[in-house]
């Protein structure tokens, strides 16, 4: 699980609009119970995919696990932001 995370976060960054990458990292760290940074990355899938909702619920989640501050909290906050504007 943990070579496919590096691989996922590879693949993210080089193509950071591709939901399916985000999915399935999102999946990987659930695998290997990093919940916070699951919920972020399903909620950068959803967010891709015009799933405003979802990606709505999923930062929410996110940021309950993170620390407060943190660039993967600041993230989650910003895709909130972006999703409550119908923007992605």
């Amino acid at each position: 699980t943990k070579k496919a995370i590096e691989h996922l976060i590879v693949a993210t960054r080089a193509e950071p609009n591709y939901a399916p990458h985000w999915h399935f990292l999102g999946i990987a760290y659930g695998r290997d119970e990093q919940l916070a940074q699951s919920s972020l990355a399903l909620a950068e899938a959803s967010l891709l995919r015009g799933e405003l909702t979802e990606a709505n619920y999923h930062a929410e989640r996110a940021k309950r696990g993170l620390p407060a501050g943190a660039p993967a909290y600041l993230r989650a906050e910003d895709i909130i932001l972006a999703a409550s504007h119908g923007k992605h």
